[in-house]
């Protein structure tokens, strides 16, 4: 959420943070327990970050983080970029 509410990002998608907030509703992760992560990211501190999503089963990572977005897809689940997200969001 942090990252869709960015001043460039959200000039980009247009919308507001009420609209980011209906997109994100149905994404928002409950507590889940840490996965192991094989092989780790680059950056350690970002393996917390795919372990939520592998336990989560998460769909996407939304992030502007390089260490992550490098990555692409882990396990399935898509890395994408706030904009890249919102794009996939709109044409779905």
């Amino acid at each position: 959420r942090a990252a869709l509410l960015y001043d460039r990002v959200r000039r980009r998608s247009g919308m507001n943070e009420e609209q980011i907030d209906t997109v994100l509703r149905p994404f928002i992760a409950a507590q889940v327990l840490p996965a192991v992560i094989a092989p780790p990211c680059r950056d350690p501190k970002d393996d917390q970050f795919l372990a939520a999503a592998v336990c989560g089963q998460a769909d996407y990572i939304v992030s502007v983080d390089e260490d992550l977005l490098v990555i692409v897809s882990y396990r399935g689940i898509r890395i994408l970029s706030p904009g890249a997200f919102l794009a996939v969001m709109a044409s779905a």
